[in-house]
C-alpha cells in the first residue's frame, strides 16, 4: 500500500504544480474584512449628495413611548431632509463612529433605499445615495402607498451568521423607528416579500432579510398620557433628544458602579416596557421595541451585587429569582470583567417560541435602546456574546431559556490596546494533508478531503475570531474551541486568513496559501 500512496503523491505534486502555474496570482483585499469601513466608489451621474440630517428637538424618552408601527401611508414625499434624517440614523459612519453598533464590532449590511427615481444603495462614510437601479420600484414588499422603501440586506460574504445580521438589523430598524416618530413619519417592520428584492438583481451573497416602507401616517398620532402602576420607578423624559443620545452614545468594554433605582427603572422600560401613552388610534399601549407577530417572547434577567431578577414589563417590576451575587460565576463561562458592573441578560423564552433570526432582530432593537437610554443617563454600556450557553443555562434549571446576549451598563474604568495574539497551527506551510492527517512535506501546502483549522489565540477580552478564504467570510467563532471547517473545494488555490478582534476594536491576523482538493 505504501506504493500506492507514493503514487498519489506524485500525481498531487504534478498537478498542483500546473495549478500553481496556471492561477492568478493572490491579492489581499481589505475591503472585506468586516469591521474594516466599506469602500465606496467615487460620486457619479445619478448619484444623490444628501443634505446635512435635521437634528430633531424630540426627547429621547419621547421616541421610545411613542414609537409604533404604521401601516397606512399617505401619496405625499417625504423631503430629502427627511430621507437624509433617517439615513443618518439608521447607518451612518462618520470617521469611524457609526450610528448604531453591532452585537460583534462588525458592520455588516447593506441598506438599498427604493424611491420612485430609482434604487439606491446608501454610502455610510459619505452619506450619498449611490445609484443602482433606475426605476420606480416601490411596489416591491408591502404597502406601496408609502413614499419610500428601506430594504435592509445581508451581506454573506461579510459575515455568516445570520443571527449577528439580524440583530445590526434591528438596531437599524429601531432608529429608523424612532427617527421617523421624531420626524411626524411612520414605519414598520416586515420580513414578508423580502425576495422580492432580488427582483432589482442584487449581487451575489448580498440577502434581503428586512423591508421598512415609510412615509407621512394617514391618520396622525393621537396619544394621551396614561401613567400605570409599577412598582419600580416611574420612567420619566430625561434631557437628551434622540438626535444627541446617537452622537453622544459610548459603548465601552470596561464597566463599573452599581445601578441606582432610577437608572434600572429607566434601562428596563427602554429595553422592553410598556409605554406611558394610551394609543388612542388602536387602543393600546405599545412596547418599546416591535416584535415578530406581537409576540414577544424574549426575557430580561438582572443580576448585581445582592440578588438575580427577573424583569416583568406588564408591571414594570423585578421579580427575585436568586438570593445570591452568581456573576463571578457567570464570569467563569464568559468575560472575567461581567462582576465590574450590574448585568442584563437577553434570553428567549423557550415556551413561548423557537430559535429565529426574528428573536435576534429585537435583541438587537433592546441593544440599540438600551446603549442611548444609558447615553442620557451619562453612563456607558456594553454588550456580551462571548459565552459558554450551555454552562451558563445549567445556572438556572427552573428556567426555560436560551441566551442571545449580555448588557452592561456603568461608568468607563480602563481599556486595552495591546491586539489578540493569534497563530495558525494547523494547516502548516509545505505540508501535504490528506483527511486531516499530515503526509509529508510538499511544494505547496495541499489538502485533500476534509480538514480543520487549528489556531492559538489569546486576549482577556476576546470577541471574535474570524475565518475567510479569498477575502469572504465562511465561518466565525465567537467561543472556544476555536476551529473551523474548510469548506469543500473541487480543485482550488485558496487564501486562509484568519482574524481575531477584541472589545476595544484591537485585531490581529495570521493567513496562509493552500490547495484544497474536495
Amino acid at each position: 500500500m505504501k506504493w500506492l500512496q507514493h503514487l498519489f503523491i506524485m500525481f498531487i505534486l504534478l498537478f498542483s504544480t500546473y495549478v500553481t502555474a496556471s492561477a492568478d496570482r493572490y491579492t489581499s483585499s481589505t475591503n472585506t474584512i468586516c469591521w474594516i469601513e466599506k469602500i465606496s466608489r467615487d460620486v457619479v451621474e445619478g448619484d444623490v449628495e444628501l443634505p446635512p440630517p435635521v437634528f430633531t428637538s424630540v426627547l429621547l424618552e419621547e421616541t421610545i413611548a411613542k414609537r409604533r408601527s404604521v401601516r397606512e401611508f399617505q401619496t405625499k414625499d417625504i423631503t430629502s431632509e427627511e430621507l437624509s434624517t433617517l439615513l443618518w440614523a439608521a447607518y451612518r459612519n462618520e470617521n469611524g463612529s457609526w450610528s448604531v453598533e453591532s452585537f460583534d464590532g462588525r458592520h455588516v449590511i447593506v441598506v438599498y433605499v427604493l424611491t420612485k427615481d430609482g434604487v439606491y444603495t446608501y454610502d455610510p462614510q459619505h452619506h450619498t445615495l449611490l445609484q443602482f437601479r433606475k426605476f420606480d420600484a416601490r411596489l416591491i414588499g408591502l404597502y406601496d402607498t408609502a413614499s419610500i422603501k428601506i430594504g435592509l440586506v445581508w451581506d454573506t460574504h461579510r459575515c455568516s451568521d445570520q443571527n449577528v445580521a439580524a440583530a445590526e438589523i434591528g438596531m437599524i430598524g429601531q432608529n429608523i423607528y424612532l427617527m421617523a416618530n421624531a420626524l411626524g413619519l411612520g414605519t414598520v417592520t416586515t420580513a414578508q416579500k423580502t425576495k422580492q428584492l432580488y427582483l432589482l438583481g442584487l449581487p451575489q451573497g448580498h440577502k434581503p432579510l428586512i423591508i421598512m416602507p415609510v412615509g407621512y401616517p394617514v391618520e396622525e398620532e393621537d396619544f394621551t398620557y396614561d401613567a400605570y402602576e409599577t412598582q419600580l420607578p416611574f420612567p420619566q423624559s430625561n434631557t437628551l433628544t434622540f438626535s444627541q443620545a446617537v452622537l453622544q452614545k459610548t459603548s465601552w468594554t470596561y464597566l463599573t458602579g452599581d445601578l441606582n433605582q432610577l437608572q434600572l427603572s429607566q434601562l428596563l422600560w427602554s429595553a422592553y416596557g410598556y409605554s406611558y401613552y394610551q394609543d388612542n388610534l388602536q387602543n393600546r399601549r405599545h412596547r418599546s421595541v416591535p416584535s415578530s407577530h406581537g409576540t414577544y417572547p424574549l426575557e430580561i434577567l438582572f443580576f448585581n451585587t445582592s440578588a438575580g431578577y427577573h424583569y416583568h414589563p406588564e408591571n414594570h417590576s423585578l421579580h427575585q429569582i436568586l438570593d445570591s451575587d452568581i456573576r463571578n460565576e457567570i464570569a467563569q463561562y464568559s468575560m472575567p470583567w461581567i462582576p465590574n458592573a450590574d448585568l442584563f441578560l437577553i434570553t428567549l423564552n423557550k415556551s413561548k417560541s423557537n430559535t429565529s433570526w426574528a428573536w435576534y432582530y429585537e435583541a438587537g432593537a433592546i441593544w440599540n435602546n438600551v446603549l442611548l437610554e444609558a447615553t442620557a443617563l451619562n453612563l456607558s454600556a456594553n454588550i456580551i456574546i462571548t459565552f459558554d450557553r450551555q454552562q451558563i443555562t445549567t445556572l438556572f434549571p427552573n428556567l426555560n431559556i436560551e441566551l442571545i446576549a449580555f448588557i452592561q451598563v456603568g461608568i468607563k474604568n480602563g481599556e486595552d490596546t495591546e491586539p489578540p495574539t493569534i497563530t495558525i497551527n494547523a494547516p502548516t506551510k509545505n505540508q501535504l494533508y490528506f483527511m486531516g492527517t499530515p503526509l509529508s512535506s510538499f511544494p505547496l501546502t495541499t489538502i485533500i478531503g476534509h480538514f480543520q483549522t487549528n489556531i492559538t489565540v489569546e486576549d482577556e477580552s476576546l470577541r471574535l475570531v474570524e475565518y475567510s478564504i479569498n477575502g469572504k467570510v465562511f465561518t466565525e467563532n465567537y467561543w472556544t474551541p476555536y476551529i473551523a471547517t474548510l469548506p469543500i473545494s473541487l480543485l482550488k488555490k485558496s487564501h486562509l486568513k484568519i482574524i481575531a478582534s477584541d472589545y476595544f476594536g484591537n485585531h490581529a491576523s495570521d493567513e496562509i496559501e493552500f490547495l484544497k482538493i474536495f
